[in-house]
């Protein structure tokens, strides 16, 4: 089996408010979605993100056609050297790892259909048959998305949209983008969703915007209220080595437990490949890390594969897991400078 055509299709998918964060305003999501087709008339699907510039993306997955023609589907470390390979990543940058990941998706369907199996058959086999899905909240702007709501009518509207999606549609935990509105007010918000939803883990994401005694005054005033992570709060892993020192004394845990350069957060499509994302999220015994895939249809393909270990267990892996570089369990004093 060969490969004959790679299509390439950009899709913009509109949402029905734009949404808020640090870095702006969405106002819609984008992605990429490719072809990947055989001289036995199998055609594959892939999918990757955007970022961060929709038009160089489509670019470059058009720029690899010529490296892929030819090739068996099958043969995806051939695939990964020829699109991806480190020096290349070094040279030109992360997007070929994230077209090499829409490319590598699309073969892995072309082999599903190839042999008559679902592709988490060749992932390693099903774990489960069900995922649990979280809640991924942010603050609605007026349309065109120029101005801010008031706080008050904002916080409100997080609240409804919640009780929406945890009640009406299942969700089993709450994710909060953060970093719009003066962090003491998204605290507040943190605690009406923590009044609203008692049993109801939440997570909050101000997206690297807070300074660093910002993040950890925060962090102190949410510590009575059950945060399950605090996802990027600071930018750099020193500052969040950091926070996570001074931040100690909190009954909640952060994100990094062990070793900040280890555990943090990784999507999918900028995780190499898949071998490597299943290896990374603990399945084949490397190390857990919090599975973050980019792309709905692959990400089904994974989670189906993926057992799903509960927060204290992976916490437990995490904290005995053995760190890269030594980092101070020294608990912080009062002269501890920021």
């Amino acid at each position: 089996m060969k490969i004959t055509d790679l299509i390439v299709t950009p899709v913009a998918i509109p949402l029905e408010v734009p949404l808020a964060h640090a870095w702006g305003v969405h106002p819609g999501f984008g992605r990429v979605i490719i072809q990947v087709i055989t001289d036995e008339g199998l055609v594959g699907l892939g999918e990757t993100t955007l970022t961060p510039n929709g038009r160089q993306m489509e670019e470059v997955l058009r720029s690899c056609k010529m490296l892929i023609l030819g090739e068996d589907p099958f043969n995806l470390e051939r695939l990964r050297w020829k699109v991806s390979n480190p020096f290349y990543v070094r040279m030109f940058g992360p997007n070929l790892t994230n077209a090499y990941a829409a490319i590598e998706f699309a073969c892995l369907d072309i082999q599903g259909q190839a042999v008559g199996r679902p592709v988490c058959d060749l992932l390693g086999g099903q774990m489960r048959d069900r995922v649990p899905v979280s809640a991924y909240i942010f603050y609605e702007t007026p349309p065109g998305g120029e101005e801010r709501l008031p706080w008050e009518e904002a916080d409100a509207r997080i609240v409804e949209k919640c009780a929406e999606l945890v009640e009406g549609k299942g969700c089993r935990a709450i994710k909060f983008k953060g970093g719009v509105y003066p962090p003491h007010l998204e605290a507040e918000t943190v605690r009406h969703l923590r009044a609203r939803f008692p049993d109801v883990p939440i997570r909050l994401d101000p997206n690297s915007s807070w300074a660093l005694t910002t993040a950890v005054r925060i962090a102190r005033e949410l510590a009575d209220c059950g945060l399950e992570y605090l996802e990027d709060p600071v930018w750099g892993l020193s500052a969040m080595a950091k926070l996570k020192r001074l931040a100690r004394g909190c009954r909640w845990r952060p994100i990094w437990p062990a070793s900040v350069t280890r555990t943090s957060p990784r999507r999918r499509s900028w995780t190499r490949w898949t071998w490597c994302w299943r290896t990374r999220t603990g399945t084949a015994g490397c190390g857990p890390l919090v599975p973050w895939p980019n792309s709905a249809r692959p990400s089904g393909w994974i989670w189906a594969c993926t057992p799903a270990p509960s927060s204290a267990s992976l916490w437990r892996r995490c904290s005995t897991w053995p760190r890269r570089s030594p980092v101070s369990t020294t608990p912080p004093t009062s002269t501890t400078t920021i």
